[in-house]
Formats: structure tokens, sequence, C-alpha cells
């Protein structure tokens, strides 16, 4: 059964992702850091990123997209899917062949000690 919030979805604008992570702000984001590590080798060039639950309500509606997430998991996931593969492309555009650290405190931070 389809909830009546779905439409949520139909407002996503599902862009090809190579095309994203070359426009606008994101590449200037990409070029200021790649900038930057070259005219400063010595220092780590540290990038965070909003995990995608956070960005994916960034984009829908957050209140009615976190009850879709039990209501209607096909779509839900799919805008899940799609920022998280975003999100991947932009870490590995923004330093190639780096190593990323996560904090899981950040994914939950009701599980996971400080």
């Amino acid at each position: 059964m389809m909830s009546n919030l779905s439409h949520l979805y139909s407002k996503v604008v599902y862009k090809d992702l190579k095309a994203l992570i070359k426009a606008g702000r994101i590449n200037t984001v990409i070029q200021a850091g790649y900038n930057l590590s070259k005219k400063y080798p010595d220092v780590p060039v540290i990038g965070n990123l909003t995990g995608p639950i956070s960005t994916a309500a960034s984009i829908v509606d957050p209140i009615p997209f976190l009850k879709e997430l039990r209501k209607d998991k096909e779509n839900a996931h799919r805008v899940i899917n799609y920022v998280s593969d975003f999100l991947f492309a932009f870490a590995e555009s923004r330093v190639p062949g780096a190593d990323y650290n996560g904090e899981f405190k950040h994914l939950s931070p009701g599980v996971w000690p400080c």
C-alpha cells in the first residue's frame, strides 16, 4: 500500500552523479580542496560529509520523509540510495585515493559512546 505522502519522491530530481559532481558549488568545493592540498602538501585536507539520512532530509520535507521510511520503504530507500551514491562520489572526487574515516557517533548518537 502506497502512502498518501509518496508525492514527496516525485519531486526528487535524480541527476547523473558524474555531471552533478562537476557542476556549480559542488565542483568549487572539490577544486578548493584540491588547490589547498597542492599548496600545502604537508597539511591534511579534512572533508566532512553529512550522512545519507540527514542529506536526504534536506532534499525532501524531513518529517514526512522520516515517517515514509516505515510506510513507503521502497521509495524512501530509493532516495537514500541515490544520496548515498552521491556522497561516495563526492568524497572520492574531493580527495582521490584518500583514506576515509567515519565516526559512528554521528550515525546513531544514542548507541555509540562518545
